[in-house]
């Protein structure tokens, strides 16, 4: 960690600048305590809950926070249920394989990524259509899943290979 010109503190690379007590003059404290409250006046004010069906068994979760869209990997029906963050409504449902246990949203690309734990693969949805557009195989039981976005890349953790599969 480096001091910066301007008094906070920096971490070397991209996008690593961090706030401190010297960097920040007191009308922004309060700006930024006012912006914390109004955080979490809007979420608790924004819940909502929405039934995915008697077979669903949702597992995991991941939101586009680009679309505002919300999806919802149900292990029991071995589909992913598209929730409209606005509306608070179902937009789709979409078939994937075998035991869905992760899934992860690209953002910039708007894709959706879900590993398949019972099958050993991973789908790939396109967030503009609500559809599969790939299948990717990957090791055994794929169990959890994260997306570095600026480089393009999931990462899928395999707990029954005891490995990790990349997919570029």
């Amino acid at each position: 960690m480096m001091e910066s010109s301007r008094g906070g503190s920096v971490c070397p690379g991209r996008f690593r600048r961090l706030l401190t007590s010297k960097s920040l003059r007191p009308s922004a404290w309060l700006v930024l305590v006012a912006a914390f409250v109004s955080l979490s006046t809007r979420a608790a004010a924004q819940s909502f809950t929405v039934a995915v069906g008697v077979q669903g068994a949702p597992v995991a979760v991941a939101v586009n926070p680009v679309t505002g869209q919300i999806y919802v990997a149900n292990n029991g029906s071995a589909s992913v249920t598209v929730f409209s963050g606005a509306s608070e409504n179902v937009v789709a449902t979409i078939p994937v394989g075998t035991t869905p246990s992760a899934i992860a949203v690209d953002a910039l690309t708007n894709t959706i990524y879900v590993a398949n734990s019972g099958s050993g693969n991973v789908s790939v949805i396109s967030g503009a259509t609500n559809t599969v557009i790939a299948t990717v195989t990957v090791g055994t039981t794929p169990s959890a899943m994260a997306v570095d976005p600026l480089a393009s890349i999931v990462y899928v953790a395999n707990s029954g290979t005891n490995n990790l599969s990349v997919i570029p």
